[in-house]
């Protein structure tokens, strides 16, 4: 088996973090620390801005041109190195028209005070989430009345020598520093499950805020059968989206020579069907291969499964037909077959062309997965 080196379980810029730290790069981390109305990006949303480079976004708009333009006044003052975090009213003071309230989060540190960041990808590789607590100043009296009224670029002052720990979710030592010593106690009681949080706390004797953040491998887990025409155009959109795509073929020189993306992975293996039972439990499966016998075998391996989300087939409603006689016979009882959803997409949206194809197909899935979603947090709650 052949499997490029992307993991698909990263978000780009941790996948980035460490590489930039490594070869000591200079950056500014830009986090959505807080968000309020309506704003390009959810709390959590981060961003790394090099001298050259912008990796991942915050949304676009003049909230980033203004983040982007604040990252690089820091990149050319050698003498600033901190944290800060500010406010921005989008409506008053960035003429953008969501009109919500934006806090972030600006980061530039020396080398050795990124150290979680490998500790933190190598954690979310192997399928285990971590948590972050940053250490932030506390809001002055003035910052605090301008938080009272929405007003534009509310920030608190630079702290110099922030304090980051990461911890895991499922197994954590959190060693000597007192910030960790209160990450895990308060892991150890929170049975929220929001991304991002902002938390005061008596830190040292100190009052402090203290921002906590969950990363989690991707919950979206699709396996697509086929490089050919529509595999890839449903892999290009994919690629754009939080979900960690396998991306499975024979044939090697099917798949484009360039990565997409590293929540991709490409995987060329001469038995396909074996790869159904490498897929985590709830996934998604799209078969779309050169092959119908091929296709088939596929099929029966995902429908043997009792803890598949969705398996779509292309194909017409003759091909289902065909696909489901021949299923029977291989002793897959009604309640299974019907598992099976071909044609593929959404009823009425696009053509025959594979970008066509592959927009009613992504479109359907993520219908799918965000009422799925929805009805889980509802019977949470």
């Amino acid at each position: 088996m052949i499997s490029n080196d992307n993991d698909p379980a990263l978000p780009r810029w941790l996948s980035v973090l460490p590489e930039l730290v490594r070869t000591r790069c200079d950056f500014v981390m830009v986090t959505v620390a807080g968000a309020r109305g309506s704003t390009p990006r959810p709390s959590g949303t981060r961003m790394l801005v090099t001298r050259d480079a912008i990796i991942d976004t915050i949304g676009g708009g003049q909230l980033e041109h203004r983040a982007v333009a604040v990252a690089h006044d820091w990149l050319d003052d050698n003498t600033v190195h901190g944290a800060q975090l500010r406010r921005f009213a989008l409506g008053p003071a960035l003429n953008q028209c969501c009109g919500g309230v934006a806090d972030l989060l600006f980061e530039k540190r020396q080398a050795d005070a990124w150290r979680w960041a490998s500790q933190a990808a190598s954690a979310v590789q192997a399928g285990q989430g971590v948590a972050l607590a940053t250490v932030l100043p506390p809001l002055s009296a003035k910052d605090k009345r301008a938080k009272d009224s929405s007003g534009p670029d509310c920030c608190s002052a630079l702290i110099n020598n922030p304090q980051t720990v990461c911890l895991g979710l499922e197994s954590r030592a959190p060693g000597e520093s007192s910030l960790a010593q209160w990450l895990s106690s308060w892991l150890d009681t929170d049975q929220g499950d929001a991304a991002l949080s902002m938390k005061r706390a008596q830190l040292d004797g100190t009052a402090v805020s203290i921002l906590i953040e969950r990363i989690r491998p991707p919950d979206l887990q699709i396996s697509l059968f086929g490089a050919g025409h529509v595999g890839r155009a449903i892999a290009v959109i994919l690629a754009t989206l939080p979900c960690a795509l396998r991306w499975i073929d024979s044939r090697a020189g099917e798949f484009p020579a360039a990565a997409l993306a590293n929540n991709v992975q490409r995987l060329v293996v001469d038995t396909p069907s074996r790869e159904v039972f490498a897929a985590p439990p709830g996934s998604y499966f799209l078969v779309m291969t050169h092959s119908h016998p091929l296709d088939e075998e596929i099929c029966d391996a995902v429908l043997s499964r009792d803890d598949i989300t969705y398996l779509g087939l292309i194909g017409s409603t003759s091909k289902a037909r065909q696909f489901k006689t021949r299923l029977s016979r291989r002793g897959h009882c009604p309640a299974r077959l019907a598992r099976l959803i071909c044609p593929i997409g959404i009823p009425g949206v696009g053509g025959k062309a594979p970008a066509e194809i592959a927009v009613a197909v992504v479109a359907d899935i993520l219908r799918r997965y965000t009422a799925a979603k929805a009805s889980h947090s509802k019977g949470n709650t």
